[in-house]
């Protein structure tokens, strides 16, 4: 009897052990559900975040690229007013200036009365603006510019924006840049830009070193036939004047050739497409007389410096300065081929003046003729060309130069003279 009574207690317990299972089971199935739930509402709300968003930012995007279009517009129009109203006003002058000379024809007073009168705003031609590409030198990882401490790549930029925000002072001119940021481009893309901008000119700018680096000052590199080897001429030498007026030494604008090319690329590029350009080597980052240079006002100097001689190149005006370039006048060349100097000069010679073995100076004559480029830069050796002192600019023509060196031991003298296009040629050795 006891057995079936415990029997039927754990038959009991079974039955509600079973039963407590089946409702935990169906508590725990209830739970999962909702958390799938609670998820998918998650999910849900931030889908919808989402999209708003994304909505927010298209729409903040349309209504940035309406702005710069109404400011480019804008902007277009301040130009086209204002190349209008210059045009207008030359027109005025000139038909003053002929109705004067018409006048003093004996012309009938009709005509000269009819010549003051303002043309109407109908017949106002359009003048196109300048346009002006300017290439800051290398960028990117691929940099194969001068690096002495600092980048080439970092520098050009500089000079560049400075440029620019010169250019932008006079009116009826566009800039464009081939880039703006530390990105590698082509010759080829950069002569592109150009061209896809219609440039009225490129101006590539650099800064310079040498592999003996012995040489200093500013040169100007430009192509080497037709249009564009004489309106690259002309800019060079307004832009040399400039730049030397900053301190640099003067070497010139030259031409180097590839075959019967442009050896530089950006110069070959930009004359197949028909538009002038020139490379601007500011000044030597690896020479001492140079270094000087290399810091931001300086850099921003020369920037100014390019971009003044682009606006006397273009005869420019300036509402903003009262700058008035329109009278400049400019260089006339012709439009031959124009290949670079490879000889030396044809003649260099030396002879000493005078010892003073108390001082320890040494006067030494120094004459050196190059008919083709001229005569840069001077080096003189004491032990009969195996070392040599730094270079140093040449007066023009003969020289009488002094060096101290010690006059109680016995020297060879020897003189080498460089040119226009770094061409070396040596005097021979005289010995005291």
């Amino acid at each position: 009897m006891k057995l079936k009574k415990k029997n039927k207690q754990i038959l009991i317990i079974l039955i509600f052990t079973l039963i407590i299972g089946s409702a935990s089971g169906v508590v725990y199935a209830k739970y999962h559900e909702y958390q799938n739930q609670k998820q998918n509402e998650i999910k849900e709300q931030a889908r919808i975040k989402s999209e708003k968003k994304q909505a927010e930012t298209k729409k903040e995007a349309r209504l940035k690229r309406k702005k710069e279009q109404a400011e480019a517009l804008a902007a277009k129009e301040k130009i086209e007013h204002v190349a209008a109203e210059k045009a207008a006003a030359d027109k005025a002058e000139a038909d003053k200036k002929k109705a004067a000379e018409d006048a003093a024809k004996g012309k009938a007073a009709t005509s000269l009365n009819a010549k003051k009168t303002s043309p109407s705003s109908k017949s106002i031609p359009q003048v196109k603006p300048v346009t002006i590409c300017i290439d800051p030198g290398h960028g990117g990882d691929n940099n194969h510019g001068a690096q002495y401490g600092v980048y080439e790549k970092d520098e050009t930029i500089k000079i560049a924006n400075a440029m620019k925000a010169r250019l932008e002072q006079f009116s009826n001119v566009i800039v464009v840049m081939t880039r703006t940021g530390d990105n590698d481009l082509s010759l080829k893309s950069r002569a592109d830009v150009a061209a896809a901008n219609s440039a009225d000119f490129l101006i590539s700018l650099h800064l310079n070193a040498s592999s003996e680096h012995n040489m200093f000052g500013s040169e100007v590199w430009v192509p080497v036939r037709g249009e564009n080897y004489a309106k690259g001429h002309a800019m060079g030498d307004i832009i040399m004047s400039q730049l030397s007026a900053l301190g640099t030494y003067n070497k010139g604008v030259k031409t180097k050739t590839y075959g019967d090319s442009d050896y530089y690329g950006i110069l070959k590029h930009s004359s197949e497409d028909n538009i002038p350009s020139c490379i601007v080597e500011h000044f030597y980052m690896d020479n001492s007389n140079d270094k000087g240079f290399l810091n931001d006002n300086k850099l921003s100097a020369f920037g100014y410096a390019d971009g003044t001689a682009v606006a006397q190149y273009f005869g420019l005006t300036s509402p903003i300065t009262g700058e008035n370039f329109s009278g400049y006048s400019k260089k006339s060349y012709d439009t031959g081929f124009h290949s670079q100097d490879t000889t030396g000069a044809d003649s260099v010679r030396v002879s000493v003046n005078s010892v003073d073995e108390k001082s320890g100076n040494i006067s030494l004559h120094i004459y050196a003729h190059d008919p083709e480029s001229g005569i840069l830069f001077y080096q003189y050796s004491m032990d009969g060309g195996i070392t040599w002192s730094d270079s140093a600019q040449w007066n023009g023509g003969e020289s009488d130069v002094t060096v101290s060196i010690l006059a109680s031991n016995n020297h060879n003298v020897v003189i080498r003279a460089i040119n226009g296009y770094d061409v070396i040629a040596s005097s021979g050795t005289v010995t005291y």
